[in-house]
């Protein structure tokens, strides 16, 4: 039982890591818009930086899990 319940929190379903796989194409296009563009507002610095950084949170907890479910 406890076998099939860390199966459960360690699944990642596969439509959640697609749209986390778009979630990083999407942020590092708009940070390399950002690096292009003439005056970027700070906001939109911020949000660039959010979205990698949350891209990136989600990217190693997702490996290491899998890491830890091997």
């Amino acid at each position: 039982m406890a076998d099939e319940r860390e199966r459960t929190v360690t699944h990642i379903p596969k439509q959640r890591i697609r749209a986390m796989a778009v979630l990083t194409v999407l942020a590092l296009a708009l940070f390399a818009v950002m690096l292009v563009a003439f005056e970027p507002d700070a906001i939109m610095w911020f949000l660039a930086a959010l979205m990698l950084a949350s891209a990136a949170a989600f990217w190693i907890s997702y490996f290491l899990a899998r890491r830890r479910a091997r």
